[in-house]
């Protein structure tokens, strides 16, 4: 757009063109922003004449954004917020008259962490604020959240998404679960070689791929004996306390369940990477009052946990 008159520049085209970043389908960002189907694709032909580039391909049911799509995106995006906060309400957002739903994508580890503390507020501060949490993984939160499956992501988060926000919300190392008279949790007893030996159960939250423990156990030419997966944390208490198993997981978590259930949370024999869990959310809530009360009402008891 270098050498174009800025007041030549409908605003409107920067709208269509966030929206359609935003859902990359022109009937969805037609919906998003009130117009036709018709008239977001007469408004993409003006976008692709004024930045000279295809912006969007067609790919499928969708459409990819080019790469010059992807690098005006955070500054077209950033423009347009400051827009809309200028244009907002002055009024102050009261979350004690609040009337509102949200809904939280994570698993169920960070809800067990998050979600008692974060309640608790709410019944203080916000009593008509109504959550609902939706069952995610690392893999596919981030599309489930871009797609609008969610308002709010504690996840943690590897590559970035062009059109979510997101702030660390606490670190996380992994330590080791097992019942408390197992062989394995004699101080010494954990060597790398019996951790590989020992039978495993783990939570199937990865999404598609290897999960680290694997992948560093292949490094050292091991590989553990995984004798149980389900979906979620909470049978694992269950299954640990009857069973020989061992199951390495976030040490918070560990650490809720050891105090809980009966069992202990010892050192994993492995340099655990330091996994950061992130509050996440898209550019279609960033301004809203309410969810950015909510958001910081999250960080808040994040902080604590």
């Amino acid at each position: 757009m270098s050498g174009k008159n800025l007041s030549a520049v409908d605003l409107n085209l920067l709208v269509a063109f966030d929206a359609l970043l935003a859902e990359r389908n022109v009937t969805r960002a037609a919906e998003r922003i009130g117009l036709t189907q018709p008239a977001v694709s007469k408004a993409l032909g003006r976008l692709r004449a004024l930045f000279d580039d295809e912006l969007f391909i067609r790919r499928g049911r969708g459409m990819e954004p080019t790469a010059k799509a992807r690098a005006l995106g955070d500054s077209v995006r950033r423009a347009l917020d400051e827009i809309r906060g200028s244009l907002g309400s002055p009024a102050g957002f009261d979350p004690a008259y609040a009337r509102a739903g949200a809904s939280i994508g994570s698993v169920d580890f960070f809800d067990a962490l998050i979600l008692p503390p974060l309640l608790a507020r709410l019944g203080r501060e916000a009593p008509g604020i109504a959550l609902r949490t939706v069952a995610t993984d690392r893999a596919q939160g981030p599309l489930l959240l871009a797609e609008g499956a969610f308002d709010i992501g504690i996840l943690p988060m590897g590559d970035m998404v062009h059109d979510l926000y997101a702030e660390p919300l606490f670190a996380e190392r992994a330590l080791t679960l097992m019942r408390k008279n197992h062989p394995l949790a004699r101080p010494g007893k954990l060597t790398l070689e019996a951790f590989a030996q020992a039978g495993h159960a783990k939570v199937g939250i990865e999404g598609r791929g290897v999960a680290w423990v694997d992948s560093m156990l292949a490094a050292r030419g091991l590989q553990r004996r995984v004798m149980l997966t389900v979906p979620s944390f909470l049978s694992l208490p269950f299954v640990l306390g009857a069973t020989d198993l061992i199951s390495t997981m976030p040490g918070r978590l560990g650490r809720l369940l050891a105090d809980s259930a009966g069992i202990v949370a010892v050192e994993t024999p492995l340099e655990a990477p330091r996994m950061v869990i992130h509050l996440v959310w898209h550019a279609r809530t960033h301004r809203d009052p309410m969810q950015v009360w909510l958001r910081q009402a999250i960080k808040s008891v994040g902080d604590g946990v």
